[in-house]
């Protein structure tokens, strides 16, 4: 593989990076616009618009995720493979862990709401090891003899080593850093942080590279002496510049993750050399830190984020239109008009906030003139108020389109016709959820996918040691293999588990999966089915509920039964088991005696009348010959 200077890898780079933002440019500039519509700021006129950006997307994201996502570990082999089942039982606790002591839900739905607006979310996975210092005084061991100094002394290893002392004589101790804990932190990653090599489809990235703004004190920790180096250009809001750059000024840092040579390069904006080349620091899978972002809308040519609010820009302009409209209309809705000059105190009618009497110092002439038909007159409203009726009735067109072409139905939002049936209610939320079931699994996809980078940073760099603190499940030799093994064990979202669940069909599944097992279980107690079978029926049939993941464990580890004799109740239940199976023999005997009795009775009742039929032909036939002669 081809290597390159400093230099060189400082200007490929900086090329690559320049592309990428050409080729995004257009659609960064319309992320812009629509996260600056969203938060309405920017050419929003207050009053003016209809948010339906805002309004569509609050409603989708809490649809698309709105409950703490459920890892569901399962182990890939074998059913009696105890030290895989207890690698993904570690597994499935440690992200578990994770999840409720890190801020996950904030940054998924962070990462949906970045879905929902500009067309893409990303999210990554950091490892972050937390270490202390710690002062070791070992143990010395004298050379020759107690009148001698040390010569040597004995490390933690129980190797030999030369003691070292400072100025005075004295022992130097040993400071080293320790790891005291582990965990993996998902972070959000906003639109315009992450650039992408070119690609048809996620399979075919080669290089992706994030975005960070960091003071002298970041590069300094993060890259020694060259972080001392590195040039400060980027000048933050409000800053004072009376103050030094190191204090005012922050770099940009670019840390570009290499596929193809599996190495990581941190460049500084404007240092003539890489921060610091780094090799693969995960040993992930994939090598990304980043699972397949998520994607609004995507096609197998490009991997271009394209707006959902693009779809149905010209609406929301249309509806802004007329929201601007039907404001100004509302404004002229105001009751003016003209009084007699005679009478100066109708005009004080109009200025009075509450119902009130005003006297009227002239009351013949106001009378003669017929009262106030003849002395106010107003401007005509109705034609101002009609046309604001149909801007209204256009404005819920409007939206209601704009639903449609969303997705969104009315159930969804929390309102329905009052009118409606229940089965008109159940029907139509039925055929909205077709459309809203592909996004919710493409987010279940996303968070199974950051469950398994989890695991593998988990499995390929946690110390057994914080395993088992995080787990509570000791860490064997055996079991470190698997999880070093990335084929051993499976791992999925639970069903649903990302959505607001449905609190009726979650007790009816529960209803019916105790019906079954309960009915399944009086089958078994017969004995008439053996145990190895029975088993198998029972996990398969939990595996269709969502709780089969804990009943198949229980299952599993049930050990099997020893042969120790019958139970006195069990005795009991075999005597009258025996007892009812010789009445039932004994029924069946004396029924067929019974019928052996019938069959006998009637054949001899056929003989007796083929005799009686015998007899009467033979009279007939003497009757005839009689009668002949």
């Amino acid at each position: 593989m081809e290597e390159y200077t400093p230099d060189e890898t400082v200007q490929r780079w900086t090329h690559e990076l320049d592309l990428s933002s050409k080729r995004e440019q257009k659609w960064r500039k319309t992320a812009d616009k629509i996260e600056k519509r969203f938060r309405h700021d920017g050419e929003m006129k207050k009053g003016k618009t209809f948010n339906i950006l805002w309004a569509n997307t609050e409603t989708l994201r809490p649809a698309l995720y709105s409950n703490t996502a459920k890892p569901d570990v399962r182990r890939r082999f074998g059913a009696g493979d105890a030290a895989a089942r207890g690698g993904s039982m570690i597994i499935e606790r440690a992200i578990e862990a994770i999840i409720d002591t890190s801020d996950f839900d904030v940054t998924m739905e962070r990462t949906v709401q970045d879905m929902l607006l500009t067309g893409r979310g990303v999210a990554r996975v950091h490892y972050r090891p937390k270490y202390e210092d710690v002062s070791t005084r070992t143990s010395l061991t004298e050379a020759n003899s107690d009148t001698e100094p040390f010569t040597r002394y004995m490390d933690e290893n129980g190797d030999e080593q030369e003691p070292q002392f400072d100025e005075n004589g004295a022992f130097v101790s040993i400071d080293e850093e320790t790891l005291v804990d582990e965990t993996v932190e998902i972070e959000f990653i906003p639109y315009d942080q992450i650039r992408f090599g070119p690609a048809r489809q996620w399979s075919e990235v080669q290089w992706i590279a994030f975005e960070s703004i960091q003071t002298r004190e970041d590069l300094v920790e993060n890259f020694g002496d060259k972080g001392k180096k590195a040039p400060m250009s980027i000048l933050p809001d409000g800053y004072d510049p009376e103050l030094p750059d190191d204090i005012v000024k922050r770099c940009r840092v670019w840390e570009i993750w290499d596929k193809r040579k599996r190495e990581v390069i941190f460049l500084g904006e404007g240092y003539d050399e890489p921060l610091a080349v780094r090799d693969d620091p995960l040993n992930l899978k994939n090598f990304f830190p980043i699972p397949r972002p998520l994607y609004s809308l995507e096609t197998d040519r490009t991997m271009m984020p394209v707006p959902e609010f693009e779809l149905y820009k010209d609406q929301a302009d249309e509806l802004d239109d007329i929201t601007g409209r039907i404001n100004h209309l509302v404004s002229m809705l105001k009751i003016r008009g003209v009084y007699d000059a005679a009478n100066e105190e109708l005009g004080n009618i109009f200025q009075t906030r509450e119902g009130t009497m005003i006297p009227a110092h002239n009351w013949q002439s106001f009378s003669e003139k017929g009262g106030f038909r003849g002395t106010i007159d107003f401007v005509p409203i109705e034609s101002t108020a009609q046309v604001l009726v149909g801007m209204y009735q256009e404005r819920i067109r409007l939206i209601q389109s704009i639903f449609e072409l969303t997705g969104i139905s009315d159930i969804q939002r929390g309102s329905s016709d009052p009118r409606e049936t229940k089965g008109a209610q159940m029907l139509k939320a039925q055929f909205s959820s077709l459309r809203l079931m592909p996004r919710q699994k493409k987010v279940q996809r996303f968070v199974r996918d950051i469950f398994r980078l989890m695991a593998e940073v988990i499995g390929e760099v946690f110390s057994p040691e914080t395993m088992t603190k995080m787990t509570g499940i000791p860490v064997t030799q055996e079991i470190l293999d698997l999880l070093r093994d990335d084929d051993s064990y499976q791992i999925e979202v639970e069903t649903d588990s990302t959505v607001l669940p449905d609190e009726a069909a979650d007790k009816a599944a529960v209803a019916e999966y105790l019906q079954a097992v309960g009915g399944f279980m009086q089958l078994t107690a017969q004995g008439g089915i053996p145990r190895e079978v029975a088993l198998k029926i029972l996990l398969w049939a939990s595996r269709r509920f969502k709780v089969s993941r804990e009943i198949e464990d229980l299952i599993e580890a049930q050990p099997p039964p020893q042969d120790q004799g019958p139970s006195k109740e069990q005795t009991n239940i075999m005597a009258q088991q025996q007892k009812y199976q010789l009445g039932q023999q004994k029924m069946a005997i004396d029924a067929e005696k019974i019928d052996q009795e019938h069959r006998i009775k009637w054949a001899e009742l056929e003989l007796k009348q083929k005799e009686l039929d015998q007899e009467k032909m033979q009279m007939l036939f003497r009757a005839q010959v009689d009668l002949g002669a």
